[in-house]
């Protein structure tokens, strides 16, 4: 009891990729979590909308960090999933200005999923989904419900 597990899964059709990620707690989360789950989920909201053409990596990498607090930081854990190339890729901060100026193009699909930590690093949480950009923002591909699941 009180084990945390944290997946990602992927799917493979014709070399193109989807993915997921997903936190489970064996029994019931500590109240923390759901706190930081909430604020996760504020940050997910935040870039899905900005996930749109019109804007660059950078601009999301930037919402995402907005969305930190004086108790704790998010981080934005975004990428593609296409025919085995990752970019455009925002894995916490953009590694150059192609990534940082990378202009978000209409029905571009991604993996997004804000990380939010303590600011120790000891504790996450992350949940995301595929979805696509489109002229009114990030529109998700799957049907899960975003959650903490908790196992008793």
């Amino acid at each position: 009891m009180g084990d945390m597990i944290s997946t990602e899964c992927e799917a493979r059709w014709g070399g193109y990729i989807g993915q997921n990620t997903q936190q489970f707690f064996i029994g019931k989360a500590p109240e923390e979590y759901h706190r930081m789950f909430a604020l996760q989920q504020e940050a997910l909201a935040a870039c899905s909308e900005k996930l749109r053409p019109g804007y660059t990596v950078g601009d999301i990498v930037d919402t995402a960090t907005a969305c930190s607090n004086s108790d704790y930081e998010c981080r934005l854990l975004m990428h593609s999933r296409g025919l085995g190339d990752d970019s455009p890729i925002g894995i916490y901060t953009t590694r150059d200005d192609l990534m940082k100026n990378w202009q978000i193009e209409e029905n571009s699909a991604f993996i997004l999923k804000p990380e939010i930590r303590t600011r120790d690093g000891a504790k996450h949480v992350y949940w995301g989904d595929m979805v696509v950009a489109t002229r009114d923002g990030a529109k998700r591909m799957g049907t899960r419900k975003p959650e903490l699941i908790e196992i008793e």
